[in-house]
């Protein structure tokens, strides 16, 4: 039996990072239930076809950030749905989004909007930007909140999938943390339930990736 068996994680949460936390929970045997958009799903399912990723008709990117969860097509918008997702509440001991404030507050997932469903459950947020600040209510993504204001977005050029050279360029490598924000957060997780939740009080992770 692995360390996690038992576990429910609730996955509202698309892209990369949040979700990376979530299927590492999977690995060690948590039972993760991913909310997605019903139709097309999740847009990181379609991700394996943009050009900034090596060509391929295998879609690795959703076998790395998706393996191993069950999931739901469930629209959050509707107000129908909202007893689904309620139950799932309810049963979950862990639950992971990563939309931005505005949005968590319409699709009422802040965590004064589940503690009254579960109050014993482990609530983790991530965003670009973190919870407060001037840039807290922008939606975070490694071309966004790394790569451009970073420098290494002008600096990382392709032409068929080649790397092109600048002159008197220093080597950059052109990676983001959406994943290794997403294994930090997934980290805190097993942390907070390994010490019960005594209080009864609901527990709140709060990580910024960028």
């Amino acid at each position: 039996m692995l360390p996690l068996s038992g576990l429910v994680v609730l996955d509202i949460s698309s892209f990369i990072a949040a979700p990376a936390a979530a299927v590492a929970l999977a690995d060690f045997g948590a039972d993760v239930i991913k909310i997605e958009p019903p139709g097309e799903g999740d847009p990181h399912r379609h991700n394996y076809k943009n050009a900034s990723y090596p060509q391929s008709d295998k879609n690795f990117p959703w076998q790395l950030d998706g393996r191993l969860k069950r999931s739901i097509g469930l629209d959050l918008k509707n107000a129908s749905a909202r007893a689904v997702l309620e139950r799932l509440i309810g049963r979950a001991d862990v639950m992971i989004v990563n939309f931005p404030p505005p949005a968590r507050e319409r699709l009422k997932l802040r965590w004064e909007d589940i503690e009254p469903i579960n109050p014993r459950l482990v609530y983790c947020s991530l965003t670009g930007y973190g919870e407060t600040g001037p840039d807290r209510d922008r939606p975070g993504f490694d071309v966004t909140a790394y790569f451009g204001r970073s420098g290494i977005l002008d600096a990382a050029r392709f032409i068929d999938n080649q790397r092109i050279e600048l002159e008197d360029e220093r080597p950059v490598e052109a990676r983001g943390n959406s994943r290794r924000g997403g294994f930090f957060l997934h980290g805190l997780d097993p942390v907070r339930l390994h010490h019960g939740n005594p209080s009864g009080l609901l527990e709140r992770s709060h990580f910024a990736a960028d």
